[in-house]
This record gives structure tokens, C-alpha cells and sequence, in this order.
């Protein structure tokens, strides 16, 4: 169960242990914190390649726009989009957390209206450094030289192919996948669990490359379309969100005052209860 208020949020758990033939429940709050960049500090961009028609737009960076974007054609061949992102600063985790769960959010604003697109399959990659360099994610217009596009990664890399190459520019393995079935994602947010990349990013900082978003097998000329709210977004609360809830030493672990036996104890309401004292008297996780 999630407690939010203003200046402070946690995740409520229960612990149990037995006492007299009775069982006592504990109360643990894990802090949980949301990371959602600006247009300031957002690293976010889409990379295009529809080299058939507008192969310029190879070698364009879409990081100023407000939508990130992830597509494959009926001529994937040329026409494919993908997605790159960041969440560069991750300092408001402590050293030494124990990361119980992370979860990389995209709010959907628009997808394609062809019932043919569905199942579709929208997978998370580890980005690599490979013989690229850092990727450089952000641009100030459409076309900003040296910065990521479907060509380059940078202005002195190559990726392994123009797109990025599995296992070079990023894991071959997909770290996490959420499968669409229907149009019922639009105005909603989607979420990929990413617990692991983020244990690695924060014993290894300098290790956090970012992600790649993609559609599974977007080689396949299959029209499939989505669009997202970019870290650019004119809606603040829309921009992508690294939620992550972490265990350490200093949290809170409060006795529920009851006995509780043959199921005589309301836990969820005591749980929303004990949530909202602490919101009034702002105890901090």
C-alpha cells in the first residue's frame, strides 16, 4: 500500500511474528521516491529512420520534442521508430539501499487506431557503451548535429548498425516488456518493471548508460504506433517517472496494537489509518 503527502511518500508492508499463540503485525515503511526530470534535466529522445522518403530525417535528434515515440511500419525496412531515455540523477536514493522494486513509467497519448497492431510488444534494453561513446539524448531543434539519431549516437561514435546493434549498442536480453492488447492504453500510463537496472545504476553510476524502448521484432513490416509524453511535455505530471521503493537500516516499523486471531483484525483499514496520523503529524520515511 502506497502513503503519499506533501514532502514525503512510502510504501506500507506487513511483518508478522508470533507471541503467545498470538499473532502480532508490524507495520514497515519502505521510502518510496518518484524521479520525474524537467525539460531541464530530462535525457529523452526518439530516433526515426525513414530513409525511403525523408532520409535526412536519419540524422535528426526529436530530444526538444514533447512526445517520444516507438513504431514499425508495413515497410519496417526504412520506417521504424525507437526510444531513448535517462534518468541520470539518481542521488535522492541512498548508498547502500536495498532496491525492493523500480518502475519506469510513459504516460500514452496516442495510438494507432488498427485493431491489426494488437498484441504488441514494447520491450526495455540496457543501453551499452559499445563503440559508441555516451549518448548524447538531448538536441535544442529538429536535425541538431552530433546528437543521437538513428545514424549516430554522438558526434564521434557509430552505433554497431544505424539504429543501435543488439549486444553492442544495446543488451540482447530484454530487461522488461509490457504487452498491449487494445486501445485502452491511451490516456494511460504503462509500466516496466526495471529493479534490477536500477540496483546496478545505483552501486555503478557511471555504469547507467539509460534504455532503449522498442517494439518487439520491429523489423517486421506490421503498422504498429505509439506515442508518449516526453520529458518536454507541457503536463508536468505526464513527463516518464522512475518510481523505486528501497529498504535501508532507519525504516519505520510500527506495532499494530491488536491480538489478532481467526481474522479478527481489519489490517488494510488499519494501514489507512495509520497513513493518514502520519500525514497529519508529517513524519517523514
Amino acid at each position: 500500500m502506497s502513503c503519499r503527502a506533501p514532502g514525503f511518500c512510502f510504501w506500507m508492508r506487513l511483518e508478522t511474528v508470533t507471541y503467545h499463540r498470538c499473532v502480532l503485525y508490524w507495520l514497515v515503511f519502505d521510502p518510496q521516491v518518484v524521479i520525474q526530470p524537467d525539460d531541464s534535466d530530462g535525457y529523452d529522445t526518439y530516433i526515426h529512420n525513414h530513409s525511403n522518403y525523408y532520409p535526412n530525417e536519419s540524422n535528426y535528434n526529436y530530444g526538444a520534442h514533447t512526445l517520444l515515440s516507438i513504431l514499425r511500419s508495413n515497410f519496417a525496412a526504412y520506417h521504424r521508430e525507437r526510444t531513448l531515455l535517462k534518468f541520470d540523477d539518481l542521488s535522492s536514493i541512498p548508498s547502500g539501499s536495498a532496491i525492493l522494486e523500480a518502475n519506469l513509467e510513459l504516460f500514452c497519448n496516442y495510438v494507432n487506431s488498427s485493431s491489426n497492431q494488437y498484441p504488441a510488444e514494447i520491450d526495455v534494453h540496457k543501453m551499452l557503451l559499445g563503440n559508441q561513446g555516451v549518448i548524447r539524448y538531448e538536441g535544442n531543434q529538429v536535425g541538431t548535429p552530433g546528437l543521437a539519431s538513428w545514424n549516430s549516437p554522438n558526434d564521434i561514435g557509430v552505433w554497431g548498425t544505424p539504429g543501435g546493434q543488439a549486444g553492442v549498442d544495446y543488451e540482447t536480453a530484454v530487461t522488461s516488456a509490457f504487452t498491449i492488447t487494445g486501445n485502452a492504453i491511451l490516456n494511460n500510463w504503462l509500466a516496466w518493471d526495471v529493479t534490477e537496472l536500477v540496483e546496478d545504476w545505483v552501486a555503478n553510476p557511471t555504469g547507467n548508460y539509460g534504455v532503449m524502448l522498442k517494439l518487439k521484432d520491429d523489423h517486421l513490416s506490421v503498422y504498429k504506433y505509439f506515442r508518449f509524453d516526453s520529458s518536454e511535455s507541457s503536463n508536468v505530471d505526464l513527463r516518464p517517472k522512475l518510481t523505486v521503493t528501497y529498504d535501508t537500516d532507519s525504516h519505520y516499523r510500527v506495532l499494530y496494537p491488536r491480538c489478532c486471531r481467526a481474522g479478527d483484525c481489519n489490517l488494510r483499514k488499519a494501514m489507512k489509518r495509520f497513513c493518514l496520523h502520519a500525514a497529519s503529524r508529517k513524519v517523514h520515511s
